[in-house]
């Protein structure tokens, strides 16, 4: 059977008690959080932990948590005092009396995600509620429900649902719960106020007088529970229990832990005396995680841990303990929602001892032991513990930038009022400095392999002998920082204006080359003699000898500013820079220096446990890689110590999701064909993916299939948006990248059908088909009886004039079918189309004109 993972505290909540609790909580949280018990012994601090918060100050509508699930979209739910809050990574839903149908109270008391992906909800009250299918299903005593106050919800292997009505056992059956009978002749007579699936499927029953285990329905184990735990005397008991996969049993009350042993005959181990239990979790690893009012327990082998608010936790009050499916462990505290997470950085800070968490410099010395530099001067770390280093003149205490250890063993320090040596225990300064470095800010201190001092300043660099003599003087008035001698022996100097190269003899500048006209401020030899400069604006610079080749943002780098590079012998380089410390393969830098491919880069902040994601580089060298293969960075937030390791694929979990469609302000359902009237004016799909790792680093983009050319990268509200869109079909997409890049997941999206106008509509163009083929029917007959006509009056013409014509033989003129008489002009003129052109014949003229001759 599957066992609900983290059971929680349950109180009576009349309004009275709820305020008294609300000033209470305020009142201790004003004091400096919640107060351990006066006998509580913690145990050793967990550690290896990367912790992240999420408040107020991050959209929790409340920060009072009192359960957590996890369904399988990938969603975290958070039970709170104020409602129910949905969570994929990146913001909070709130869920409450304002948008769910038939809630009385807001206040969560249970929560459960089933495996067939509902959540089950138990609220304050009268009401238990299933959301399935983006909807709500409300259940009350009109469906079988006792007292309505639902403090457990569970899952059995078959999948039926079981809760705790406020001691009262039942399970759903169909549409409606029922009393579960757990009575068998074997057993004693109790009421069950709390129970337990174990890993073999056996189930534990535990009430005020016995603690009860049952197999197959058959009572195989009993044992008396008073002497076992504290008597609860609450008006709602409140009892915690869980069975491990070892085969213990864990058992909480409101003021002590026991633990009933795996082995019979069964004993018992008592521990955190005087502390209440809220919850417990078995992880996926066998520990055993416990949230009590004094903070949280970790128990594995025998070996118990503790974290509490000074190791980080927001609240000692853990109320809600849950395992995700990536591994990382959550945490519902009376102020907050925090993950534990085994990230690859260790964070060393105020906690352990540093004086500021603002480090400019960490250097390990030839003993082992690192050098601190930071706003308040320098710390020593070495076993586990920071000295502070004092300066032997007060008056020239300042910020410690760097440190450096030479051949001879004498240890540099630069700071702010100029350069010291660390001797006795104290930083004393360095008083016998030639004029031209004296009382200047050294940037870097770098022995050459002939022995020479390098001094890297604000005003150039300066070459010393093994003596202190100035030798050579470059850069006059350059801000130089780094300083790197080739195996060829040439020094390279980084500085404000670019790149430079020195032989001894010639200084050379680069300045001819784009990708060196930056602030240098690392430089880094690999093993194969290619050189890697770390820039500022111009992101990472390689020299091969032959030419250059820049890497910056557009080619996948996190950042175009690069701190400090390391090469981890495994393929990888690791920089840092305000934005975090990031890993790069060097096969892919080289291939994108001759093709211009794409860079895959894993990025490193708060989730892997950075204390603050700001590196500090502003002076070298910053940061160390040790003997153990591990890099030591200065950040804002303390030291990071990242363990290098493998390269970590770290696909996402879960898909993209689309969560709401809104069509011209209106709802829409998700899923189902959408149609959308030509007239529409917006589209907004809201989508996310539930990441609950990197989610500020997961791209989220989106296309309308069919009329998006490309993709569209999402907005920080995660919202596509879309005005008039063309008739047609199309199908709108979601797509999610993961941090690392490369490994994408595509929802299925849904189809989307813009119809036509009416005057584009199918019935419109046969509308306008019969009206074209009418009109020009019309316009052919039209055309028709008109040349029909002409072609009947012609033939009656022509008849009329090919006949015989009743002429005149004296005058010449014709009678008409009437009778009258018309001259020949005048008849064929209106019985033809023929006209007349006067003139006179040869014979007539000399007739009538004899005296002229024609």
């Amino acid at each position: 059977m599957k066992r609900r993972s983290s059971p929680k505290r349950t109180q009576p909540f009349a309004p009275a008690l709820a305020v008294l609790l609300t000033l209470a909580g305020a009142s201790s949280a004003a004091a400096g959080g919640f107060p351990l018990p006066k006998d509580f012994k913690p145990e050793p601090a967990l550690e290896g932990y990367a912790i992240q918060t999420w408040t107020r100050g991050q959209g929790l509508a409340s920060t009072t948590i009192i359960d957590l699930a996890q369904t399988r979209d990938g969603y975290l739910w958070l039970g709170t005092t104020s409602g129910l809050a949905r969570f994929d990574g990146k913001r909070f839903e709130l869920f409450n009396r304002s948008n769910i149908p038939g809630l009385r109270s807001s206040r969560v008391e249970s929560l459960m995600a089933s495996d067939s992906g509902d959540l089950w909800v138990g609220f304050a009250q009268d009401a238990l509620f299933r959301w399935s299918d983006r909807r709500w299903s409300r259940f009350s005593a009109d469906e079988g429900l006792v007292a309505g106050h639902v403090r457990d919800i569970f899952e059995t292997a078959e999948g039926e649902i079981w809760v705790n009505d406020n001691g009262t056992i039942l399970r759903l059956r169909g549409d409606r719960f029922e009393p579960i009978d757990f009575s068998d002749p074997s057993c004693p007579t109790m009421k069950v106020e709390n129970l337990a699936f174990g890993p073999d499927q056996d189930l534990w029953l535990w009430s005020a007088s016995h603690l009860v285990r049952q197999s197959a329905g058959r009572c195989v184990e009993t044992i008396e529970n008073p002497s076992m735990i504290a008597a609860d005397t609450s008006p709602i008991p409140q009892r915690f229990l869980t069975a491990t996969r070892d085969g213990s049993v864990w058992l909480g009350g409101p003021d002590e832990v026991a633990k009933l042993s795996a082995t019979r005959p069964r004993t018992v181990e008592r521990r955190w005396p005087g502390v209440s239990t809220d919850a417990f979790m078995e992880d996926s690893a066998g520990n055993l995680w416990v949230g009590t009012n004094s903070g949280l327990m970790r128990y594995h082998d025998g070996e118990a841990r503790s974290l509490t608010e000074h190791d980080g936790l927001t609240d000692n009050r853990v109320w809600a303990l849950l395992e995700d499916r990536d591994g990382s462990i959550w945490l519902g505290t009376y102020d907050g929602l925090q993950r534990l997470r085994q990230g690859r950085i260790r964070p060393i800070s105020l906690k352990e001892g540093l004086r500021s968490e603002f480090v400019w410099a960490v250097y390990r010395l030839a003993d082992g032991s690192v050098l601190v530099g930071h706003r308040d001067g320098a710390d020593h770390y070495r076993d586990g513990a920071f000295e502070p280093i004092p300066f032997s003149d007060p008056q020239r205490k300042s910020p410690v930038r760097n440190f450096f250890q030479d051949s001879r063993g004498r240890i540099w320090a630069g700071a702010r009022s100029g350069a010291h040596h660390l001797i006795d225990g104290e930083l004393r300064p360095w008083l016998k400095a030639p004029k031209e470095v004296a009382d200047q800010i050294v940037n870097h201190f770098y022995e050459s392999r002939d022995g020479h001092l390098w001094l890297a300043t604000r005003l150039g660099v300066f070459e010393l002998s093994s003596d202190g003599q100035l030798l050579t003087s470059l850069l006059s008035r350059r801000w130089v920082i780094a300083v790197h001698q080739d195996r060829q022996g040439n020094m390279w100097l980084g500085a404000d204006d670019g790149l430079y190269r020195w032989n001894h003899q010639i200084l050379e500048d680069f300045k001819a080359h784009p990708e060196t006209r930056a602030w240098i401020r690392s430089i880094h030899e690999d093993d194969q003699g290619n050189l890697w400069l770390g820039t500022v604006g111009h992101g990472l610079v390689r020299f091969d000898g032959r030419g250059f080749a820049r890497f910056d943002t557009g080619n996948g780098l996190p950042d175009d500013n690069v701190w400090r590079v390391f090469d981890d012998h495994q393929g990888r380089f690791w920089m840092c820079s305000d934005l975090g410390i990031f890993a790069v393969s060097k096969e892919q830098l080289h291939r994108a220096a001759r093709d211009g491919s794409k860079i895959e880069s894993r990025h490193f902040g708060l989730a892997d446990g950075l204390l603050d994601p700001e590196c500090n580089g502003g002076h070298y060298p910053s940061a160390f890689r040790d003997e153990q293969n591990r890099l030591w960075f200065p950040t804002a937030g303390g030291i990071a110590v990242v363990t290098t390791g493998k390269p970590e694929n770290r696909p996402l979990s879960f898909p993209p999701i689309i969560e709401s469609i809104r069509l011209d302000e209106q709802d829409h359902p998700v899923g189902p064909p959408l149609s959308v009237p030509y007239d529409a004016r917006s589209l907004e799909v809201h989508i996310t993916v539930p990441a609950l790792i990197d989610a500020d680093r997961v791209v989220l983009r989106y296309r309308m299939r069919g009329l998006d050319p490309e993709w569209r990268r999402a907005s920080e509200s995660r919202t596509a948006v879309y005005g008039r869109i063309p008739p047609g079909a199309y199908r709108f997409e979601v797509q999610a990248i993961g941090a690392d890049g490369g490994r994408s997941r595509t929802t299925p999206g849904f189809d989307v059908e813009v119809g036509y106008p009416p005057w584009r509509s199918a019935w419109a163009y046969g509308l306008y088909l019969l009206v074209a083929l009418t009109t020009t029917v019309a316009f052919v007959r039209s055309q028709t009886r008109r040349v029909e006509r002409e072609r009947a009056m012609v033939e009656k013409q022509t008849k009329i004039l090919q006949g015989f014509l009743p002429i005149c033989a004296q005058c010449k003129s014709i009678r008409e079918h009437d009778g009258s008489w018309s001259a020949l002009e005048a008849y064929i003129d209106s019985h033809s189309e023929a006209q007349f052109s006067h003139g006179i014949c040869p014979t007539c003229a000399k007739k009538s004109f004899p005296n002229i001759e024609v």
